[in-house]
Formats: C-alpha cells, structure tokens, sequence
C-alpha cells in the first residue's frame, strides 16, 4: 500500500503576510492606530522585513494595503455584477453583500478606503490619490455595467457616483450603529435609481 504525500501549501511571502496584516488593520482601526510594529507582528515578520520591503515606512505600507483592498473589493464587485443578468438588481446587490461581510466580522472590517481616508486626507496627498484612485476603480466597475445596459455615458458616470456613494454612507452607518439596516436600505434605494436611469435604453 502506498503512503499517501502529505498536501504542502505554497508558503505565504512575507510581503504578502505584511500587506494582509497591514489591511486587516486600517480596515479595523484605521491609520493612526496601526503601528509598524503591531503589523509585523501579526503578519509574522520582522521588524527589518518591514523595512525591507516597504523603504517608505508607513506611508508606502499603508499605501499598497489599500491598494490591496481596492482589488480585493473590485474583484468581489465584478463577481457580484456577474451573477445578476437584471442591472438594477445586481449593482443594489453589492450593498448586500457588503451587508453580508460586514455583519460576518462582526462589524469590524469595513470598506479598506473609508475607515483612514479621513485621517490622512488632510496630511499625506501620497494617501489621499490612493483613496481617489480606489474610488475610480470602484465607480468605472458600475459605470461599464450601466453603459453595457444601454445607459449614455454621462448619465452612467453621475450613476455610478451616486451608487459608491449610497454604499459608502450606509457602510459607516451600517458599522457605527452595528446594524446591517442602512446598507439593505441604500441596497432598495440603488435598485430603483438604477432602474429609473434603464427606463428608455431598451
């Protein structure tokens, strides 16, 4: 009888464990509460693998953190705008599923934008077009979808800026109350928006 090989996982760069530990943290406390030195710890690295990696110190790590999460939820919101043929329906349902992973965190981890953009809006411009360019990315997911429905583009684009900005009003809501309501609230709301605009394109 053959012995069965055990299952190796690919190891986790070290990098990459920074960058988790690093999101995890601004999603949950913000930037001025996240400390080198907490996130090497829990991205199981040294304090020099740090540096190593992120020469700016804290604004670069920070930076590329966010970067991560603006990725992290594009993708989930191109997979949610994917399942759903009816427009309306499947840009509303991004607020559900933000419902959804915010309550499974128990209110912890929020959107990977909002939670520092306030603190260093004013501080550090590197952060502040971080935050801008993740919120471009988000929006431009929502205006393609629209326009692909027949929406002009001009009317796509201010669309698209009122749904992120539903979200992103009813997630701080939605975390500070601890209660998932705002969020399927602005989920309703964004379906009939969207679908007012969808009126006459077919």
């Amino acid at each position: 009888m053959t012995k069965k090989k055990p299952v190796t996982r690919p190891k986790v760069s070290s990098k990459i464990r920074l960058l988790d530990a690093a999101a995890a943290s601004l999603r949950e406390r913000g930037y001025n509460a996240t400390s080198i030195s907490a996130v090497a710890r829990d991205g199981k690295a040294p304090m020099g693998s740090v540096y190593f990696h992120f020469p700016g110190g804290k604004e670069q790590l920070a930076g590329e953190a966010i970067g991560s999460g603006v990725e992290a939820i594009a993708s989930q919101i191109r997979e949610t705008l994917s399942n759903q043929e009816n427009v309306a329906k499947a840009i509303a349902d991004c607020a559900r599923v933000w419902a959804s992973d915010l309550q499974n965190s128990d209110f912890k981890r929020g959107c990977p934008i909002a939670a520092s953009a306030l603190e260093f809006a004013a501080t550090s411009d590197t952060l502040r077009m971080v935050a801008v360019d993740g919120f471009a990315v988000w929006r431009d997911l929502f205006e393609q979808r629209l326009i692909s429905a027949g929406v002009a583009p001009e009317t796509a684009q201010e669309t698209a800026m009122v749904v992120l900005s539903l979200l992103e009003g009813a997630e701080l809501m939605a975390r500070v109350e601890r209660d998932t309501s705002p969020l399927h609230l602005a989920a309703d709301t964004i379906e009939e928006v969207v679908q007012s605009r969808l009126i006459g394109t077919t």
